[in-house]
């Protein structure tokens, strides 16, 4: 045999070797980039929260020039999949070609003026995305149709239905928006009104229902009226109590996830209060003192319920938007009232920073996400990206200011023209 090949053999060997133990190649190689006009694909086989995006291979996101009446969109993200909740059902979206791969319709049709839920992604677990809708059943005879919940569950690859069934409705007349506030792989906890309408933002309307659902058993486990449902772990769920007095305080409280029994309520009574899940074992309370008016901010654990009050920056009048970033840190911009962020360590509630800082002449970011580390946002001069833990600028050209990213994928509102004028869609970005 000529000596010549011994090279390639010895080659294909190593090449072997590292195989078998896990050294040639990347268990799961990512596309995270696709050139329409010829270029190679691009592998990310060390995955990193991204600091910057690029902007020149967006895709839009299909339908998404109907989301303008929600806030966030109905968007779920995993991977390169985008999921789009829509009137046809639910959506899986290549978020790198933004094609639809795979829709998901419901059983049932669809209560008119209810748009689906918004996707959620579960947080414990192997990952599936749960859908929700209002949906009724047909009138037959003299039986009038009845309006019940469905619910599907997809895996995160956005391939397969693991789930999908219906519960009825806690109450056929005070029907309204659907929204998933929060889902485990057995557990989700569902809030039913006005508050889940559109995908808005929870507000403290009085007569939502609160509604928990076994999602093996496929039954329903309670409901709670005037109850606003906000984060949850294996033990409670954690949200406001809407007084039916509107002179009256809201409380923070904690309900047993199994039963809905109560299991602790805040000491510290407020004047409208927004709840925001802090990492899988406390929740941010932002609102106003019911005695005094001024503003506060607690951090709260789910199991014990004794606020941690937590000196932010910014003014009593502001009011707070806080993201999670799957990691260890919360951060917090304001919504309205003067321009300020700050983080909190999700697991002790610790103020980790705040802006602005004036005497170091800095800005406070218009906060739109956080991810692994990392704070999105923008401020007059264009978008930046912030360390989470330190508050130091990491990037200030990071292209988008991202409402939802991953590893891989960004998503953020565009401007695009049309025959009939400009026109606001929601566009993909690879990292």
């Amino acid at each position: 045999m000529s000596d010549k090949n011994v090279p390639l053999k010895c080659c294909f060997a190593v090449l072997a070797l590292l195989a078998c133990v896990g050294g040639a190649y990347p268990s799961r190689p990512q596309f995270v980039k696709a050139d329409p006009v010829g270029d190679q694909l691009a592998f990310r086989t060390s995955p990193r929260p991204p600091h910057a995006f690029n902007v020149r291979h967006g895709v839009v996101i299909p339908g998404s020039s109907d989301f303008s009446s929600f806030n966030p969109d109905p968007v779920a993200l995993v991977g390169t999949t985008v999921f789009v909740a829509t009137g046809a059902g639910l959506e899986a979206v290549d978020g790198l070609t933004g094609k639809t791969v795979h829709l998901w319709v419901p059983r049932r049709e669809l209560v008119p003026g209810n748009w689906p839920a918004t996707p959620y992604v579960s947080n414990t677990g192997d990952k599936s995305v749960v859908a929700g809708y209002i949906v009724h059943t047909r009138g037959v005879g003299t039986t009038a149709p009845l309006c019940e919940i469905e619910l599907q569950e997809v895996n995160a690859a956005g391939d397969r239905l693991e789930a999908d069934f219906t519960v009825p409705t806690p109450n056929q007349d005070a029907l309204g928006g659907l929204r998933i506030v929060e889902a485990t792989n057995r557990y989700v906890t569902l809030l039913i009104g006005d508050s889940g309408q559109s995908g808005e933002q929870l507000e403290q309307a009085d007569g939502d229902i609160a509604v928990e659902v076994d999602m093996q058993r496929h039954r329903i486990l309670w409901t709670a009226t005037s109850f606003i449902p906000a984060a949850g772990n294996g033990a409670v769920v954690v949200g406001s109590a809407v007084p039916v007095n509107m002179a009256d305080p809201y409380v923070i409280e904690a309900r047993d996830r199994l039963t809905g029994k109560l299991r602790w309520k805040d000491d510290e009574p407020m004047m409208e209060a927004t709840v925001f899940p802090s990492g899988k074992g406390a929740v941010l309370v932002e609102g106003n003192d019911y005695a005094t008016g001024g503003g506060l901010f607690e951090y709260v654990p789910m199991l014990s319920g004794k606020p941690l009050v937590l000196a932010k920056p910014g003014t009593t009048t502001d009011t707070w938007q806080c993201f999670f970033d799957g990691d260890r840190t919360d951060a917090c911009g304001n919504t309205s009232g003067s321009s300020a962020a700050f983080a909190v360590d999700a697991a002790t509630g610790a103020l980790l920073w705040g802006l602005p800082d004036s005497a170091h002449n800095r800005v406070a970011p218009n906060v739109t996400f956080a991810w692994r580390g990392m704070v999105y946002g923008s401020t007059n001069w264009g978008n930046v990206v912030l360390d989470i833990r330190t508050g130091k600028d990491v990037d200030d050209a990071p292209g988008i200011s991202p409402v939802v990213c991953d590893d891989y994928i960004g998503l953020a509102d565009a401007t695009r023209q049309t025959p009939n004028g400009p026109e606001t869609v929601l566009m993909a970005y690879p990292a």
